[in-house]
């Protein structure tokens, strides 16, 4: 019996993004009844867990061929799940993945999932099959005939509803009836309801603070319905504040799926019930919960659900703000709210979006200092106070990231990150909870970093970076290595580090920097799978030293370096894609194989390699080439793909990628980095431009580049 690495691929178009992500999630959530598990269908034998799915989030709506990637999913998938509706049966990608399934394993294990739209409709506009669905590949004619048990699924209300179809599609895939399914699926929720009752009464009990609950719950039926009103609100307040630390804690330690299931213990009896009516300080503990649990999510790799989360409950900041305008619990969750939206903004690539957020946060921050007495302080919990001084050091320190690369404006960028570094080192920590101010203050050094390397100020960088690592060496040794988060600063310190190394040409340094840093990482992913953050950040790390083993002539060593990073970003990716850095970490990793090709003699290996990432980039859009690291990538996978053209005597379209590359990095409203304007020099001596090569490069060497790194411009 052949062997699959994936159950399921799940084909859609991005605009049913929703939907696929919910599908993904509930598939992969899903025991099969045990009885069921080890019996013999003519499907196969019934497992009992139907992980791994594969779910490709980035949809390329020009592409007329298959990425390799999608075309190695779709062979080592067992099943087909078409998610269907008008926008799927348009796609070009969803056909061609249709078609390419039934190439290699037939007809009989596709299912279908309908979330709009009508099959087989008169107008072609509301039609939701995809055209290779509804025809035999083998001669393309004559409609699939979907049966009604566990082949095709209604999501819609008039249709199977969410559950019933989830169950026809696991009916579809493990080969049974749907009925036994049903049953079985009713008799489980029943007793998972009768478990989560008992198990929250319990809990109750543990929680020394919310002892009163159980009684609550003893005499309930007594209360009027005020005074249920008023417990709940009590409740509400009391969990949240007790969240406060729980959530420190579980982060601290590296345990995202017990603290995802904490939050939403807490939002479940009280999700929206008092808002309405809520005075400040219960919607202040309210919000403050939430943004939680949209935190928790995007740092598992949910990053699609935690927007939501974030744009709904700034619907709700805003509205109470315009309430209660000048009251110190309003102005701060709204501020709050703002900082989120903003965060995931920028790691999207929304930059406009990021920088309105950020701008109307540092506003509304500096408008609170004004409004309060210096000594007015919003007490968050009792081991830390939060001061309208330490919001205005935030909101500057968020803001240097995007005017450092993506809005071209890095020395605005490194005086934003000073002045909160400057707010900051100010401070009193012991106002503070030691460990937040710590992070705080590292996030200041961290992004003043950035936009000193942005702006070619190596010397000041490396200094930054390493204030940085010196606070969270500190602190680790302090607490016997145990708080996980201070770690991955730690390591990320020492990444830091080895970029200005690999700068400056010294690559030995900087792969033995670069290693001692992943290593940390491997202590991370292996201590908690599940954080995507983690994870996106050892496939980074994993690549960072490929290229060091590289550039100081270890081919092997680099070869094995980038294995590693090549399946850490391909299951990051696989979670969540959303965020761009990650897709430039993918990227990059594409780039370092053409170029170990190239020096493994594989001429045209590399090109292929280099065109493919060329093509898949180019329908980017000018955003991503606005993320920080895309414009050096861009700006050298063209200069080599020019040099292999050159090789095989094709001048005129090696010529234009050169002149891609200048064109590109003298419009863009971007910061063109040092280590873009490498590739620039280059392209400019490659295409006769000796004035302005020599220009560029004379700047490079004040910038303190090794000249390892310029010699052949």
């Amino acid at each position: 019996m052949q062997s699959f690495r994936y159950k399921a691929f799940i084909s859609y178009s991005h605009t049913d993004d929703e939907w696929a992500e919910w599908l993904l999630r509930k598939l992969e959530a899903y025991c099969v009844p045990k009885h069921l598990v080890g019996s013999e269908t003519q499907r196969g034998q019934i497992p009992a867990r139907l992980a791994p799915i594969f779910r490709d989030r980035d949809e390329l709506p020009a592409a007329d061929s298959l990425t390799n990637r999608l075309n190695e999913a779709i062979v080592s998938s067992e099943y087909m799940i078409v998610i269907c509706s008008p926008r799927a049966a348009q796609s070009r990608l969803v056909n061609k993945e249709i078609v390419e399934f039934k190439r290699v394993h037939g007809e009989k294990n596709i299912l279908a999932m309908v979330v709009s739209g009508q099959p087989f409709a008169n107008d072609s506009s509301e039609e939701c099959f995809p055209p290779a669905l509804m025809q035999k590949y083998s001669e393309y004619a004559g409609s699939v005939n979907f049966a009604a048990e566990g082949i095709a699924a209604d999501v819609r209300t008039e249709g199977d509803g969410k559950r019933r179809s989830l169950l026809k599609i696991v009916a579809g895939m493990i080969g049974v009836g749907l009925d036994a399914l049903v049953r079985r699926e009713e008799r489980r929720r029943q007793k998972r309801m009768a478990a989560v009752l008992t198990a929250s009464i319990a809990a109750t009990f543990i929680t020394g603070g919310l002892a009163y609950e159980a009684r609550t719950a003893r005499i309930a039926a007594d209360l009027s319905a005020q005074e249920a009103k008023k417990k709940a609100r009590q409740s509400l307040l009391l969990t949240s504040t007790v969240m406060s630390t729980l959530y420190e804690e579980l982060l601290g330690v590296g345990n995202l799926k017990a603290l995802e299931a904490i939050v939403e213990k807490i939002l479940g009896p009280y999700y929206l019930q008092t808002i309405e009516t809520a005075n400040s300080a219960e919607f202040y503990q309210y919000g403050g919960t939430v943004m939680r649990l949209g935190q928790m999510l995007d740092r598992k790799g949910e990053s699609t659900r935690a927007r939501k989360i974030f744009d709904n409950m700034l619907v709700l900041s805003r509205a109470f703000h315009a309430k209660n305008p000048k009251d110190k619990y309003a102005i701060f969750r709204l501020q709050n709210n703002l900082f989120f939206v903003g965060y995931l903004a920028l790691r999207q690539g929304r930059f406009e979006e990021a920088t309105a957020a950020y701008r109307e946060r540092l506003q509304l921050a500096h408008f609170a200092n004004d409004l309060f007495s210096e000594g007015s302080y919003l007490r968050l919990s009792d081991k830390m106070r939060h001061s309208w001084e330490s919001t205005i050091a935030d909101a500057e320190n968020n803001l240097a990231p995007l005017l450092s690369v993506p809005l071209g404006e890095p020395a605005q960028a490194i005086r934003h990150a000073q002045l909160s570094l400057k707010r900051r080192l100010a401070f009193d920590d012991k106002e503070f909870d030691k460990n937040v101010f710590l992070y705080s203050l590292g996030s200041s050094h961290q992004n003043l970093g950035d936009a000193q390397r942005a702006a070619g100020n190596l010397v000041e960088a490396f200094q930054s970076y390493q204030d940085r690592l010196s606070l969270f060496e500190a602190a680790q040794t302090e607490i016997d290595g145990k708080n996980y988060r201070l770690l991955r600063r730690r390591y990320t310190s020492l990444q830091n580090i080895g970029h200005i190394l690999m700068d400056r040409g010294d690559y030995g340094e900087a792969v033995a920097t670069y290693k001692e840093a992943a290593a940390g990482f491997d202590i991370l992913t292996d201590k908690d799978p599940a954080n995507t953050l983690w994870l996106a950040g050892s496939a980074e790390l994993y690549n960072n030293l490929a290229n060091a083993y590289f550039s100081n002539g270890n081919v092997a060593d680099a070869t094995e370096a980038l294995a590693t990073a090549r399946l850490q970003s391909d299951e990051t990716m696989r979670r969540d894609n959303t965020r761009v850095r990650r897709q430039v970490t993918a990227y990059e990793i594409s780039l370092l194989e053409a170029s170990i090709l190239l020096k493994q003699g594989e001429k045209n290996g590399a090109l292929n390699k280099l065109e493919q990432l060329l093509s898949a980039i180019d329908v980017k859009g000018e955003n991503f080439l606005r993320t920080n690291h895309a414009l050096a990538l861009y700006a050298k996978a063209h200069v080599m793909a020019g040099q292999l053209l050159l090789l095989q005597n094709k001048n005129v379209k090696a010529q234009a990628h050169w002149r891609q590359v200048v064109d590109t990095l003298e419009k863009t409203a971007a910061t063109v980095t040092p280590q873009a304007k490498i590739s620039l020099a280059s392209a400019y001596r490659l295409l006769n431009m000796q004035d302005k090569a020599t220009k560029v490069k004379a700047e490079l060497q004040q910038f303190g580049f090794a000249s390892a790194n310029i010699k052949a411009l």
